[in-house]
């Protein structure tokens, strides 16, 4: 499974763990309250787009960084562990060493 960033009309939906782009589409559009992402796009006509992130070169940043590993976070809220402290999204990963999740879009 990956990690996707979707966005939507130019706003940030949000994070998704899932196996592709369109499963990711489909979870997002199954917690705005649609059947599924087609369903948003008959009814609303979405703009939705689900870029890949990719963790790896992230975590790699991060570590060079820091001088830490980045672990999963398997006890906590978050999606990464760094130095003791959880991170609940990889835009806020990214942030901590000063970039955008944009630069790690696979």
């Amino acid at each position: 499974m990956a990690y996707f960033q979707i966005s939507a009309n130019d706003t940030d939906m949000g994070e998704y763990h899932a196996d592709s782009a369109e499963q990711a589409l489909n979870a997002y559009a199954r917690d705005a309250g649609y059947k599924d992402h087609a369903d948003v796009v008959a009814q609303v006509g979405d703009d939705a787009t689900a870029r890949q992130i990719d963790t790896d070169a992230l975590c790699n940043s991060v570590t060079q960084a820091t001088g830490h590993n980045v672990f999963q976070d398997s006890y906590g809220n978050g999606v990464a562990l760094v130095d003791g402290k959880s991170y609940a999204t990889h835009q806020d990963l990214a942030a901590s060493i000063g970039s955008d999740i944009a630069e790690f879009f696979a």
